[in-house]
């Protein structure tokens, strides 16, 4: 039994326990409710119905993670966005879906997968010609020194640590999305 479960057990709590809920794609307080409105709602309603909202708008984005958590959060606000989701549990997956769906605009790959990770699909997408130029964004909790650096030698393009802060994640997809973040720069 691991040293934490034996302390658990010890303390008379269940030798399982659930892992905490990430903190990842949190909201900042600060943004207002409208109508009765959730700040989520109204915010994503605000920013879909402005200038910078039709950039998100009809999109496709492919969003590569096995924690199905942080899938579901992605989901909604790009959903709310008029984004469409393509999922891929793992990087083989991922490299599936990209070759059998068509106008991918976007990845946001998930670094610390089962099967094939995040290096490794990164390696593998930039090995074929026609994803060379298309954006991917890292995202991963291993936010230790170093590891923006390899997930952009591995090919990715942006790297955003978890938790994600959404509009630091939509900036940098904005960007991407618009061409004004290019390889390189």
């Amino acid at each position: 039994m691991p040293a934490g479960r034996a302390a658990a057990a010890l303390a008379g709590e269940p030798e399982w326990a659930e892992e905490p809920v990430p903190e990842a794609l949190t909201v900042p307080a600060e943004w207002p409710a409208a109508d009765g409105e959730d700040s989520w709602s109204a915010t994503l309603t605000r920013l879909k119905d402005s200038p910078a909202g039709e950039i998100f708008a009809g999109r496709r984005v492919l969003i590569v993670d096995d924690d199905i958590r942080n899938v579901y959060a992605l989901s909604h606000v790009l959903g709310r966005l008029g984004m469409e989701i393509v999922y891929a549990e793992n990087g083989r997956e991922g490299l599936e879906a990209l070759e059998r769906e068509h106008d991918i605009a976007l990845v946001l790959m998930d670094v610390m997968m089962p099967e094939m990770d995040g290096y490794e699909t990164l390696t593998a997408v930039r090995q074929m010609p026609a994803f060379a130029s298309l954006p991917i964004i890292a995202l991963t909790a291993k936010a230790m020194p170093g590891d923006r650096e390899k997930t952009i030698s591995c090919g990715a393009s942006d790297y955003v640590p978890k938790p994600v802060d959404v509009d630091q994640l939509l900036e940098v997809m904005r960007g991407w999305l618009t061409g004004e973040r290019q390889a390189g720069g």
